[in-house]
């Protein structure tokens, strides 16, 4: 339902405002993305799909707290530390957010810092910088 509201809002923006829009905001695991691809709104062009600050975090945190109840993942002691963490890492991937915006870098650098996160949050920042 939510994709083909989407798709419409899409179709009607050409037909009524003869406007294209080039962006879309979704979720990280949205399914209504992959839909509005499948239905193609605009026949020649393609939609590009960025996530939002608030979508990431929230996707991210989600799957950090997935990991730390799943005995699957590992060690108990390792599962409770990531558990105890997961806030500041967030806190550091915004403050990244933040870095990258106000300096006009690029998103590879911007990708970086995420995934550099976890091993500045736990003391192993020598690991992954710049790998």
């Amino acid at each position: 339902m939510e994709a083909a509201v989407v798709v419409n809002g899409f179709k009607e923006s050409e037909r009524m405002y003869g406007i294209r829009y080039r962006k879309l905001i979704a979720d990280g695991d949205s399914s209504v993305y992959k839909k509005f691809l499948e239905a193609r709104p605009y026949k020649k062009s393609t939609v590009e799909k960025i996530e939002c600050k608030n979508h990431f975090l929230r996707n991210f945190c989600k799957k950090i707290r997935e990991i730390a109840t799943k005995k699957q993942a590992g060690k108990l002691e390792n599962r409770i530390l990531l558990q105890n963490n997961f806030l500041r890492m967030g806190k550091g991937i915004v403050s990244a957010i933040q870095f990258r915006r106000k300096n006009k870098d690029n998103d590879n650098d911007l990708r970086n810092d995420i995934l550099n996160s976890v091993y500045h949050v736990f003391g192993l920042s020598q690991v992954r910088l710049n790998n």
